[in-house]
């Protein structure tokens, strides 16, 4: 049944339209959005954008849930997102029962991937390459940690060793619970004038909404510290939450920043991930057979349950 899938692929900053159709599984992330769906679908309204269907949808899937579609390629970020938004389709009424199956086979598979194939190549993630800028730029090892979602736990767990943090989230349960976890202070959310005081700031949190303007930058980067000359911003934020003209001189990174950083892979990376999409086009054959004779629905049961 896998011949059933489709996927529309929209690049970053396109224009997504209110789907149709609820049953449709959404994936937004920097990078791009995905529209996943049965054929039977309407797909009409996302018509010029790249639609793939069957084997090609699920293969594109496998390498987008295993990083290798990221700019970052075998970065881990993307996998969260993915399983973050199957939980909130999970919830959805309208779910498609396909869909719903056809994410747990991708998630099984990817899984096989990344340990076998692309367990050591975790350091073109995000947070690595945060904590290589740290490393490298600042002599400060204070670091305010902003955010309590998935990227601020791998954060966490990536810096405690070799820097000093603290954490800031408007989810009070669940950056106390790191903070208690990892034993790491607590700042009040919206402490603005505590947050100027850090040297070292990496932000995790997306939205449409600005929580650091141009002034708070300039009260920041001229703040008297013991490490004023090495202070360092690092936005890892999608949509970006901060609004200033500071740039990488000045110490402030974007994601775009971190992108350019993580382009470059060694030829012993470059390899992993070859071998990675090899066996993807394996794991696509097998699947695409198994759910042919496996797969217990038949053709009305698959619009909605």
């Amino acid at each position: 049944m896998i011949d059933l899938l489709s996927v529309v692929h929209l690049p970053n900053k396109s224009t997504v339209p209110k789907p149709n159709n609820d049953g449709l599984f959404t994936l937004n992330t920097c990078q791009r959005t995905l529209i996943i769906g049965v054929k039977s679908n309407s797909l009409k309204e996302w018509s010029p954008y790249e639609t793939l269907y069957g084997k090609e949808a699920y293969s594109f899937l496998l390498e987008a849930i295993c990083g290798l579609k990221s700019k970052l390629q075998g970065e881990n970020e993307i996998t969260s997102q993915f399983k973050k938004a199957f939980r909130e389709y999970l919830n959805n009424p309208k779910k498609n029962v396909f869909l719903i199956s056809v994410l747990e086979k991708l998630f099984k598979d990817a899984k096989e991937i990344k340990t076998i194939y692309l367990s050591k190549i975790g350091q073109q993630s995000y947070s690595a390459i945060a904590k290589k800028i740290l490393l490298q730029n600042s002599e400060s090892k204070n670091v305010l940690i902003v955010g309590s979602g998935a990227i601020s736990l791998d954060l966490v767990k990536l810096l405690s060793k070799k820097f000093n943090l603290s954490i800031t989230a408007r989810n009070e349960q669940k950056s106390k619970e790191i903070s208690e976890a990892f034993d790491i202070p607590l700042i009040k959310w919206g402490g603005y004038e505590d947050y100027q005081n850090s040297e070292n700031i990496i932000n995790t949190i997306g939205s449409k909404d600005i929580l650091f303007n141009s002034n708070f930058f300039k009260k920041w980067h001229s703040a008297n510290t013991t490490y004023s000359s090495s202070k360092l911003f690092i936005d890892l934020g999608h949509p970006s939450v901060i609004d200033t003209e500071l740039s990488t001189k000045e110490g402030v990174y974007r994601l775009s920043d971190i992108f350019q950083r993580g382009t470059l892979l060694s030829q012993e990376k470059t390899l992993k991930i070859q071998r990675a999409k090899k066996e993807i086009d394996n794991i696509v054959e097998r699947r695409f057979y198994s759910f042919s004779f496996n797969y217990p629905f038949g053709w009305e049961e698959l619009h909605f349950a």
